[in-house]
């Protein structure tokens, strides 16, 4: 799809050339990445974030400084050295995989028989990159989704994003069959999440919805890299992911979203176990 599916509205109000599906919470006009601004856990545009900063700040008591909690979602500044760090990665491994004549793909790509064979596989397989198109797109998707998630949710819960949602394909592919051969099932995983964060800040869902609807129809009619078991496994965990990461307030509700990322977690290495096993 090109740039003809998307409204005026969708273009950062003060770089007309950028698209983008975030929103400043308090004017609601359209921002790009280098436009978003994080405050107090919300995203401002440049000038609603001067006005902010630039507001009057009570004094707080230092008994009730101490009462303070840093906010559910610790929003960072700064580059997006996770997403960037992936994208090395991701280089990294597959020229080492060229050099090497694919031995690195051959042993630690999953595939539905790899659960007790290779269990490593249920982790590698989110580092590999079995072409150059295959490469390019994961790159250029954690270029697009991950930064701006990175911003969102914080380094190290946009890494375990990114784990949970290989993590999810890779089981998908043991319960249902099929192959995870690269990292697209992770990227599918940051795919899930994004819908979810798009949502909240009132982006153009039907341009995102149509993007993912395009991916999962190429994993369909072109598998290889991954199969259509191993996207949809990541979507669907993606997704759940980012769900709990908006868990926030009271440390009842922290507690809350500790258990049910861990509970996600036992639950795909379970549902892989039981199936080898039965098998």
């Amino acid at each position: 799809m090109g740039d003809s599916a998307l409204r005026a509205d969708d273009y950062c109000y003060r770089h007309p050339d950028r698209p983008s599906f975030v929103l400043c919470d308090r004017c609601a006009r359209t921002i790009c990445l280098e436009c978003q601004t994080h405050v107090d856990g919300k995203v401002l545009c440049p000038d609603d974030a001067h006005q902010v900063r630039m507001a009057p700040v009570t004094p707080i008591r230092s008994k009730q400084r101490r009462r303070i909690r840093r906010p559910a979602l610790n929003l960072p500044e700064g580059s997006p050295i996770a997403s960037y760090a992936i994208m090395a990665v991701l280089v990294v491994v597959f020229f080492a995989d060229l050099f090497a004549g694919g031995a690195i793909l051959n042993a630690f790509a999953f595939t539905s028989g790899s659960t007790l064979v290779r269990p490593w596989a249920f982790l590698t397989a989110m580092l590999l990159s079995p072409g150059i198109l295959s490469l390019l797109f994961n790159g250029f998707s954690v270029w697009v989704f991950g930064r701006q998630l990175e911003q969102q949710f914080g380094r190290s819960r946009y890494l375990l994003l990114y784990v949970l949602g290989g993590l999810g394909a890779t089981v998908f592919v043991a319960l249902f069959g099929g192959i995870v051969a690269s990292a697209s099932g992770a990227i599918f995983g940051l795919m899930g999440a994004f819908v979810v964060f798009a949502r909240r800040l009132g982006g153009n869902m039907i341009f995102i919805y149509a993007i993912i609807g395009i991916n999962l129809v190429l994993v369909i009619l072109l598998p290889g890299a991954v199969s259509w078991q191993g996207a949809l496994g990541g979507l669907v965990v993606g997704a759940v992911t980012a769900l709990t990461y908006y868990f926030e307030g009271s440390a009842a509700k922290a507690r809350q979203r500790r258990l049910m990322l861990t509970g996600i977690s036992a639950v795909l290495v379970v549902l892989a176990l039981v199936k080898a096993l039965v098998a």
